[in-house]
Order: structure tokens, then sequence, then C-alpha cells
């Protein structure tokens, strides 16, 4: 993994890809960050984003994920892009913002199940 200047850039090599059936990829852990990556084959899907920003997918939890699905998985998979590290008081700044724009009702369905999530938290 390279993370230079916010460019992230993996490559993995996979032994016997036809005996696999799912993928889930975690960009780093232990921080909250902006993720705005893509998958040279393949599509990627973010499992825990919390709201979805002009620069990328925005994971307030301290363990962003993703899905990658394929037609066909690959022997390599390539992930590029960029990704924002973010420190736990700005994670906690959004999660209040969310959840006061929960209670206008200005979020959608996604957004509020997580807004929910962090007041049960």
């Amino acid at each position: 993994m390279v993370l230079e200047k916010g460019a992230y850039d993996v490559t993995f090599d996979l032994e016997k890809p036809e005996e696999i059936r799912a993928l889930r990829f975690d960009p780093l852990e232990g921080t909250a960050c902006i993720c705005d990556l893509s998958a040279e084959q393949g599509k990627l899907k973010a499992m825990n984003a919390s709201a979805i920003h002009k620069n990328g997918e925005v994971f307030l939890t301290m363990d962003p994920a993703y899905r990658l699905s394929f037609d066909q998985i690959p022997a390599k998979i390539h992930l590029f892009g960029k990704v924002k590290t973010k420190d736990i008081y700005w994670a906690l700044s959004k999660s209040q913002e969310l959840l006061r724009q929960s209670r206008l009702g200005v979020l959608g369905r996604a957004a509020r199940r997580a807004a929910r999530q962090f007041r049960t938290s």
C-alpha cells in the first residue's frame, strides 16, 4: 500500500481466485477517513460509509470497509485512488452533523441508519 499525500495504490496477487467467493477490503484501520477509491477490474461498494461527499465516501468508523464484486475474480486486483485520514474529533463533529440532519429529515435512508447507530452506541 502506498499512502503518500493521499494517493492510495495497492495490488493483491491471489493464488487461487477460483476458490474465493467474496472479498472485503479495508483501506485503513483505526482512523476515520474520506475515500475515493476505484478497482482496475470489478467494482467497490462501501459497506459502512456514513455519507457520500464530493471527494468520496465518508467513513466515520475506525474500520472502513468495502465489498469487491467481479464477474470473475481475477488473479491480480489493483485498487487505487485517494484517501484522506481524519482524526476522532472530526469524526465526532461529522456524526453530530448527521444526527442533526437526520432529525430534520434531510438524509437518505442509509445516512439515517448510520445516524441511528451513533445514537445507540
